[in-house]
């Protein structure tokens, strides 16, 4: 890894960056255990980025049992701005592109059972696809000091 993927990053075994259906590029952080072990994913709040779920993705006991993953939302992180004529604004005020983002980079993601994880402002992203269409059968969700609303 180099840049800006490597600062503090160094335990992960997969990095890269998945198009959603609007064609933004979204930053993913993953550390695999293996092929029969359930999804997690974590979902960052407003104005951070997947770094803070670091320790999460770097936790040993977790990685046995895990495929870990990190979302930075658009607009955060190593993920791509959407080029919207009012700056890329739209793509947080609208839940079904939430849901389009969730769906593109669980489609990336081992087909397992999935755990969503929202922290914060996460928690609205995380809550959105149960709205719209986004992960099937077998998805939780895990919402961390969430806001809802």
């Amino acid at each position: 890894m180099s840049g800006r993927w490597a600062r503090g990053w160094s335990h992960l075994q997969r990095h890269r960056l998945v198009a959603s259906a609007d064609g933004t590029r979204l930053a993913v952080y993953q550390a695999t255990a293996g092929p029969d072990c359930p999804v997690v994913l974590f979902v960052h709040g407003w104005a951070q980025s997947a770094g803070g779920f670091r320790r999460q993705l770097g936790d040993a006991w977790l990685n046995e049992r895990y495929n870990l993953a990190a979302l930075d939302l658009r607009g955060h992180g190593a993920s791509e701005v959407p080029d919207d004529a009012d700056g890329g604004l739209a793509g947080f005020a609208d839940p079904t592109r939430w849901a389009a983002d969730l769906a593109a980079v669980l489609d990336a993601l081992p087909d397992r059972p999935v755990v969503l994880v929202g922290w914060s402002y996460g928690g609205l992203v995380v809550a959105a696809p149960h709205a719209h269409p986004g992960p099937g059968p077998g998805a939780r969700v895990g919402l961390g000091g969430a806001l809802l609303r």
